[in-house]
């Protein structure tokens, strides 16, 4: 007999991202009906931007800047700095989704280096020949990074395209960026 059963929930769309945070607004105001809470609609659409829609990223995207926030209006500008302070939602999110893939799955330091070298165009597509302009390494250490990282689902092939690829997160090239940056400090 089974119990329970894993449900799988996809991306929310914008609509459903604001739905979720106006129900956090009500709630919150219910418990501090004094404190008059409430998110601007630049921040809905910063969190939804931020997120990717994906329900677990909006979770701690949101909580972060309510927790680093005295302010009863949370902005897109409270969202952004919430984001990316120390120990704020991009650190908490890194730590918990990207660290362990970043380098447990990945124990090769030339295929972190191709992650790094397609972080800095975001989630957008980049050619294997883009890559190679940056990478320090040969051909062959390339190919088979790529293929690597292509097998782990790391990273996506263009449909119908030969040698264009991209992160498959973009939130993972965020954290690659900052995280380098503060390896590097």
């Amino acid at each position: 007999m089974l119990l329970f059963e894993e449900l799988t929930i996809g991306p929310l769309s914008i609509d459903d991202t604001r739905f979720v945070f106006k129900q956090a607004e009500n709630e919150i105001n219910k418990i501090e009906p004094e404190r008059n809470f409430a998110f601007s609609e630049e921040a809905l659409f910063q969190f939804h931007t931020s997120s990717e829609g994906y329900p677990h990223f909006l979770q701690q995207i949101g909580f972060s800047p309510i927790d680093l926030t005295e302010s009863n209006l949370i902005t897109e500008i409270n969202v952004r700095d919430a984001m990316f302070a120390n120990g704020g939602a991009l650190e908490l999110i890194g730590n918990r989704y990207y660290a362990d893939l970043f380098y447990n799955k990945i124990n090769v330091d030339s295929y972190r280096h191709i992650l790094e070298i397609m972080a800095d165009k975001w989630n957008e597509w980049i050619t294997k020949e883009e890559i190679r302009k940056n990478f320090k390494g040969s051909s062959t250490i390339l190919t088979n990074g790529i293929k690597a990282l292509r097998d782990r689902n790391i990273v996506l092939s263009k449909r119908g395209v030969r040698g264009q690829y991209r992160l498959q997160w973009l939130s993972f090239a965020f954290w690659i960026k900052i995280h380098k940056s503060r390896i590097n400090e």
